[in-house]
């Protein structure tokens, strides 16, 4: 095979140089107020502090940006710079000057208000005076007053206000250079400037002075001599905003529209940086290096970038490789590195190249999913679907497809101490395999499967180790090993993290690790009997499912999840100090890929570890901990009683930035207590954790996390110290940060015995009599109204007595009697019989509704119909009858007062049926009206008039004492009411003849209970 280099990749040195760095940009829309940044500094807090053209000041702690605008006291939104004096920051706007002590502003101005003045610079004096370079020359502070330094001094616009080596002041207007030592200005002559405007200017670490000019030329000096700054680099026609110089000793090179250049002052080398590197905006306003090292550019309209180290750098397809989907990667111990990116074949790295295996060279354009080297140093390949191929690094070929192997899907390769080549694919167990260097061919085959007793054919994983048993790692039923054709195995009734193995590695200590599902198991090997202990989320894994597990030399477990990778310190089987790497960290890939992960090889030993990604090749560089050693700057951001500022209940004791003063005192009901704090880390903003404790309170501190406040309610009396510490995740604890003392004082003693006061004895007496003369007149009126209710519940009982005795005519109990006896004269006993029960059981129904004051309408209903039955059998059929109710009524479930109806049927009988001609009829109807019940009794009998004729003939003292009695009952039941209870209507025909009677009874609706 003709070997083929597809690319030299020059720049691969300095894309895996020891320390690599990126762009994080920051904009709108992550809450800066605008995109316009004139200058940047990092207060005592760690803060970082940006001035905006037409947004205010934002204050950013790492993770939230904070604007603060004329809205909140600002003179003006256009700020020009920014400078910490005395805790305290000095802001230059376009209409003067403003102070911020942290919770609120103070604003100065000169001469004429009215017109606005402009403050370009601030900056201190060597006798710490501060110093504003304004539109109206150069300002002091003096008495609460602005004041000019030197009256001679005029201009128009100032350049610059800069401070050298030595704490002089220099000043820079139009082209001319001024000096400014005890408030004495002096021109300052030099040689080598153009003759072009000045417009920014620097001074470098060994003393020389740096200047830009507009005319698009740099000018390095010392001693006021100049010359051009580089002439062969490309710094003419250009337009400068800006000059920095870092504690790395670059200087940085703010442009107007070229972007940003780092010249390296130790070996001249010069970096240029646009938003093709990831720059957000070509047009440079400001540069700023915090103390973490970050680098903070302020753009012209593409808000700010922070250019940063990272411990990752990323080799992808705009790197050189074939793809940035990484599936294997392999170091070899030749020093290569093996890559299976995109489809595109095997791609081999060296320092200086890149060299893709494919089509072109004989090889295969596929997945390569998998990569071993053996110990014969032969590389086995696995691509996806093409069977296992072999590559020979000696004659740099690569064999075809080897024979005899039945596996398309090969998920994992391992070799045994014999020279036995192990692979395995998900559902048809392991292959052993003996491979022959001469012919390329496999010479024997031996397969091991669930009949052998494998828990699972699915195997997905395998290790051989240092004794020679074979490692196997199953999709669902944990892992196990095989040693002399014996089968050992775990789960997690065993001790593992999960039954989901992806890989499996092993150290140097004899502990095998095995990652899958949501943790990693450590087992004890090389014992007796295996030991298992597994580790998780609680010991600072971040997270799942976890892809890839890999054992560095340098003590070291890698654990590759879905959301990056997270290292361990290995120490004889135990991990501690846990750091994650995500996205801030440099791991732009995220999710890792299995079988992806390679340490560097024991024979060339370095600190980088090979990360495979759907992103790219993520490699990290080595050790970076000096950029995280720096802990975190701490302070009280907020303290709130009963949840709000504490400072607008007691003004008086809340010092700037929120500083309390010492020993407060609170009252006993002031108690409910908020601690708001942040530790400012503006290179890993999200790995910060808190502890705090409340002495006085508490006894130990609060176990580490990352809440960022603390509240405390209901505290007794005492004094307190509230006091808090952070830490970067994986560094050391910061000093701890206290509120000072407060107290909360005990609550003041009680009054005298109220009920020794004679208020309140005279109150006493007074209440109480009032109190028994109200109670006195309550139970007077309530006794009265009981006696008018025993009084009308004894004329009801009376009346129904009566009811009683009166319902049942005399007359018809006889006829009813007669009748029957005639029917068993007439031997007619069948008939007589039935007369005789219904006779009986209307009896019955009349003694047991007799019992109670409200019976069912059902009920009523049943009764009224058993005796008219009878009246009308005891009349010979004179009348015919009908009992029914509407619809919407529930007769079981409507409560009305037994023997009700009845008499007025009767009196319908007696005198409406007995002198008609015709067969009568009687209809009772039943209906709800509102809140009443209402029974219609509707006759076509003789009708009223006719009846009180013969009434006058006969008299019929039985009907009209039932009458009455049941109209006094009526007007029990519906008391003090307007509605009438019984109303009885003539009925005519078209001749004005009588027609009959209706008889309306109403009684208020209830229910049966």
């Amino acid at each position: 095979m003709v070997k083929f280099f597809l690319i030299i990749l020059l720049t691969l040195p300095f894309a895996v140089a020891s320390q690599t760095y990126r762009f994080t940009n920051y904009s709108l829309v992550d809450g800066l107020s605008q995109s316009e940044v004139h200058d940047i500094i990092e207060d005592s807090r760690g803060n970082l502090w940006f001035a905006t053209r037409g947004g205010g000041i934002n204050q950013f702690n790492g993770k939230r940006f904070k604007p603060f605008t004329s809205f909140d006291g600002l003179p003006h939104n256009n700020i020009q710079c920014i400078y910490e004096h005395k805790d305290l920051l000095w802001i230059g706007t376009d209409d003067g000057v403003s102070v911020f002590d942290g919770l609120k502003f103070k604003n100065y101005h000169y001469g004429d208000s009215t017109k606005p003045l402009v403050v370009g610079y601030i900056n201190l004096t060597e006798q710490g005076d501060l110093l504003f370079g304004t539109t109206k020359g150069i300002l002091k502070l003096n008495n609460d007053q602005l004041l000019p330094v030197n009256e001679n001094l005029k201009f128009d616009y100032l350049n610059f206000l800069t401070k050298d080596g030595n704490n002089k002041l220099w000043i820079g207007i139009s082209n001319r250079l001024y000096q400014l030592e005890s408030e004495k200005t002096q021109h300052v002559q030099t040689s080598g400037l153009g003759p072009q405007k000045y417009s920014c200017d620097v001074f470098l670490p060994d003393g020389s002075h740096v200047v830009a000019c507009y005319g698009g030329q740099l000018f390095v000096g010392k001693n006021n001599r100049f010359k051009p700054l580089l002439r062969d680099y490309p710094f003419h026609n250009k337009l400068y905003n800006d000059l920095y110089v870092d504690s790395d000793q670059n200087l940085w090179i703010g442009t107007h529209n070229s972007g940003l250049y780092k010249l390296n002052l130790k070996d001249s080398s010069l970096t240029h940086l646009t938003i093709e590197d990831g720059l957000a905006n070509n047009h440079i306003e400001s540069i700023y290096e915090d103390s973490w090292g970050n680098i903070w550019i302020g753009t012209g309209g593409g808000g700010i970038s922070k250019y940063h180290k990272v411990a990752f750098s990323v080799l992808n397809e705009q790197s050189g490789l074939p793809g940035d989907w990484i599936y294997s990667c392999l170091t070899r111990r030749s020093g290569e590195i093996m890559v299976g990116a995109g489809a595109e074949g095997v791609t081999i790295m060296t320092d200086s190249t890149i060299e893709n295996f494919r089509t072109l060279n004989g090889f295969i354009s596929a997945k390569i999913r998998l990569m071993f080297e053996d110990s014969r140093n032969r590389v086995w390949l696995a691509p996806e679907g093409q069977g296992l191929w072999v590559y020979d690094s000696v004659f740099r070929k690569v064999y075809s497809d080897v024979p005899a192997i039945e596996f398309d899907h090969i998920k994992s390769i391992t070799e045994d101490r014999d020279g036995f080549i192990w692979v395995c694919e998900g559902g048809k167990g392991l292959l052993k395999l003996d491979y022959s260097d001469s012919t390329h061919d496999v010479t024997s085959v031996n397969h091991f499967s669930t009949r052998n007793g494998l828990p699972r054919d699915y195997i997905f994983a395998l290790h051989t180790d240092k004794v020679n048993r074979i490692w196997f790692g199953t999709k669902n039923t944990g892992c196990g090993y095989i040693l002399d054709e014996q089968i050992t195995h775990f789960t997690t009734r065993d001790g593992m993290a999960s039954n989901a193995v992806s890989m499996i590695r092993e150290d140097d200590d004899g502990y095998i690790w095995v990652a899958g599902g949501d943790g990693i198991t450590r087992i004890k090997a090389f014992v007796e009997k295996p030991e298992l202990k597994k580790f998780g989320h609680s010991d600072g894994l971040v997270g799942i499912p976890i892809y890839q597990i890999e054992v560095d030399p340098n003590g070291y477990l890698w654990v590759g999840t879905s959301n990056g990778v997270t290292r361990f310190t290995r120490n004889n089987g135990e991990l501690s100090n846990p750091k994650h790497y995500g996205y801030n960290e440099g791991f732009i890939g995220l999710e890792t890929n299995t079988n992806a992960v390679a340490a560097s090889s024991r024979h060339h030993l370095d600190d980088r570890v090979y990360f495979g990604t759907g992103s790219g090749l993520m490699i990290y560089e080595g050790d970076e901990e000096a950029q995280q050693a720096k802990t975190p700057n701490l302070s009280l951001t907020q303290i709130k009683l009963f949840y709000q500022p504490l400072s607008k209940f007691k003004p008086e004791v809340i010092g700037a930035w929120y500083n309390m003063t010492n020993d407060i005192k609170l009252n006993h009901d002031e108690n409910n207590l908020s601690f708001e704090f942040f530790g400012v880390n503006q290179s890993n903003p999200d790995n910060v954790e808190y502890s705090w404790i409340l002495d006085g309170f508490e006894s130990e501190w609060t176990p580490p996390s990352q809440l960022t406040n603390a509240t405390y309610s209901n505290l007794p009396p005492g004094k307190y110290t509230f006091k808090v510490k952070c830490r970067s995740i994986d560094g050391t604890w910061s000093s701890v940060v206290s509120s000072k003392q407060f107290t909360i004082q005990a609550p003041p003693p009680p009054p005298p015995p109220f009920y020794q006061q004679t208020w309140f004895i005279v109150t006493v007496i007074g209440l109480s009599l009032f109190i028994l003369t109200l109670i006195g007149a309550i139970w007077y009126t309530r006794l009265k109204r009981e006696r008018e209710r025993i009084k009308l519940e004894r004329n009801l009982i009376e009346l129904e007595q009566k009811a009683l005795r009166l319902q049942m005519n005399p007359h018809f109990i006889f006829n009813a009697l007669n009748s029957i006896q005639s029917l068993i004269s007439s031997q007619d006993t069948k008939k007589a019989r039935y007369q005789l029960a219904k006779f009986s059981k209307l009896m019955r129904q009349i003694l047991d509704n007799s019992r109670s004051q409200m019976i069912s309408l059902d009920d009523e209903m049943e009764t009224l119909f058993n005796y008219l039955s009878i009246e009308k059998f005891s009349s010979g059929n004179q009348f015919d009858f009908d009992i029914h109710a509407e619809e919407d009524l529930d007769p079981e479930s409507i409560a009305v007062p037994p023997m009700m109806i009845q008499p007025f049927t009767e009196n319908a009988i007696i005198h409406g049926m007995k002198y008609i001609e015709h067969k009568g009829h009687i209809d009772v109807h039943f209906s709800r009206k509102g809140k009443l019940i209402e029974c219609k009794i509707d006759d076509n009998g003789c009708g009223r008039k006719k009846a009180a004729e013969i009434k006058s003939q006969k008299e019929h003292s039985h009907k009209s004492a039932a009458l009455i009695v049941t109209q006094e009952r009526l007007s029990i039941l519906h008391g003090d009411s307007s509605e009438k209870g019984l109303e009885i209507i003539d009925k005519y025909d078209d001749d004005l003849k009588a027609a009959g009677t209706t008889v309306l009874i109403r009684f208020p609706y209830s229910e049966i209970i």
